[in-house]
């Protein structure tokens, strides 16, 4: 029998550890390259944002836009990586804005020629909604977890957890304008939720006027 060298026995010893491994399980032992401090109404989810922070200022030049309007701070690598966010992570990495989004993959999905001239459509309809949206948030953003709740109600269908203190402010203090703001691509969730609140409370769950 042929004596196997050290060198050939650790070549396959190494394919055979890459074909257990490779390519999903590698990838769930790889961490996540580290966030910075994102702002409030952009979701920390490592694995959606996985795509992208390994462009060069990427993430920041994502979260200027989010925060300014300004959707012309977008280059053009983190555009290309920008398109390969999974469609079921945006409400994940921008659960309080679903305008963002739309206008953030319109402007990349553009030649970037003609890029400078739709973000200078863009960016006044991007802020306009931005300071509504924000708007509508703080009637909640001031009790402790509403706004968590109220997402996580529209992300998991579950509102038996929103609680008495939100609940009150969910039937109170956001009206049918805001509900489509906020949720405009469910327009059921914003009676959903203020009936559910209504039972929770033993409350009316009548809109407040503006």
């Amino acid at each position: 029998m042929a004596e196997v060298s050290p060198r050939t026995l650790a070549m396959v010893l190494t394919i055979g550890c890459m074909s257990i491994f490779a390519p999903a399980g590698l990838a769930q032992l790889l961490p996540f390259p580290p966030l910075p401090p994102l702002p409030f109404g952009i979701g920390a989810n490592p694995q959606c944002w996985s795509s992208i922070t390994g462009i060069q200022g990427c993430v920041l030049e994502i979260i200027t836009s989010f925060t300014t309007g300004k959707i012309g701070v977008i280059g053009p690598a983190c555009c290309t990586a920008i398109t390969n966010i999974q469609s079921d992570c945006w409400p994940k990495l921008f659960p309080l804005n679903p305008f963002f989004p739309a206008g953030l993959k319109t402007f990349c999905a553009a030649p970037t020629p003609l890029r400078p001239s739709i973000a200078h459509k863009l960016e006044p309809e991007l802020k306009k909604e931005q300071t509504e949206i924000t708007e509508c948030w703080s009637s909640v953003a001031n009790i402790t977890d509403c706004v968590a709740r109220i997402v996580k109600a529209f992300t998991t269908a579950q509102t038996g957890g929103i609680g008495p203190a939100c609940c009150e402010a969910v039937i109170s203090t956001i009206d049918n304008n805001c509900w489509a703001k906020m949720f405009p691509f469910n327009p059921f969730f914003g009676p959903l939720i203020k009936s559910a609140c209504a039972t929770s409370i033993g409350d009316s769950p009548s809109p407040p006027s503006k």
